[in-house]
């Protein structure tokens, strides 16, 4: 019994590490042939995925062409229905200056039957001359009539034009006014506090004066839409002396705010230089006078 029990645990002991490797390889292969089948799936989702995002695609661009394709024929529509108006119409007044020719004709017609009874020895060809020259002075009339409607059209295509300038100049006049007053803001703002101790800052006075005449200013030229001509150049001058008080009042010794120090003070110039108005800090320019 021991001999047995000895080849038993003998076989047991070389047949345990085979039968572990077996499961060992067989768990392994199992393992493969899941992750090679997830590959396969994910590979064939991925796929899936591609295919779809072209159809998608695709009939995007099919509703995007088909909604193309409905404007253009809604317009063709409308182009149609316009084209049949307009031929309805001028079929009507087709219709009713026949008339009027046929009612004149059988009014002439008549006339001359009339006169012939009445007068049967007039003088046919001057009244034909006179007939000649009466149609010869409407038609010259109907050109003279045409070429001022073409040049009224191209007086007022320019007076468009000139019109869309003034508009675009205008815009741009705002749009400087307005970073002009954002700048003196933050001149304003800046030299109050970078000013030096030494410098003496401005009188609060004089600028709540300089921020109401740029206020004014401001004001005078967002309401000067439609005044002649006169009114915008002193708007103009006003708006240009301002620029010389806001140099003056806030450049003076010290350059923009008291960042930019000049070479030499405003009251000095170079010897045979002309004088200049703006270096005169008592100048308030057109618009003070």
């Amino acid at each position: 019994m021991n001999s047995i029990f000895s080849v038993a645990e003998r076989l047991h002991a070389t047949l345990v590490p085979c039968v572990r490797a077996v499961s060992e390889s067989v768990w392994e292969l199992s393992r493969a042939q899941q992750f090679a089948s997830l590959s396969e799936r994910q590979r064939s989702i991925v796929g899936t995925q591609g295919r779809y995002r072209k159809v998608v695609q695709l009939s995007l661009q099919l509703r995007d062409k088909k909604k193309r394709l409905r404007e253009q024929r809604d317009a063709l529509h409308r182009e149609m229905q316009v084209e049949a108006s307009l031929a309805k119409a001028l079929a009507g007044r087709a219709q009713v200056a026949r008339q009027k020719i046929l009612a004149a004709v059988a009014k002439i017609h008549h006339e001359t039957v009339q006169e012939e009874k009445r007068e049967p020895e007039v003088n046919r060809h001057a009244e034909f001359e006179a007939l000649i020259k009466e149609l010869e002075n409407e038609v010259f009339h109907k050109k003279d009539l045409k070429e001022e409607l073409g040049q009224i059209a191209s007086d007022q295509v320019s007076y468009k034009k000139a019109l869309d300038e003034e508009e675009k100049k205008r815009k741009m006049l705002r749009e400087k006014l307005l970073s002009m007053a954002q700048v003196a803001e933050m001149v304003l703002g800046r030299t109050s506090m970078t000013q030096e101790p030494t410098v003496s800052s401005p009188n609060p006075s004089e600028q709540s004066e300089f921020l109401e005449k740029m206020s004014t200013i401001l004001l005078e030229t967002t309401k000067a839409e439609g005044e002649p001509e006169s009114e915008r150049d002193f708007r103009n001058e006003k708006f240009i002396s301002s620029k010389i008080i806001f140099c003056n009042y806030f450049l003076g010794n010290e350059g923009c705010g008291g960042l930019v120090v000049r070479s030499r003070p405003c009251g000095q110039r170079d010897p045979g230089s002309k004088p200049d108005s703006t270096e005169d800090p008592s100048y308030m320019g057109p618009a003070a006078r």
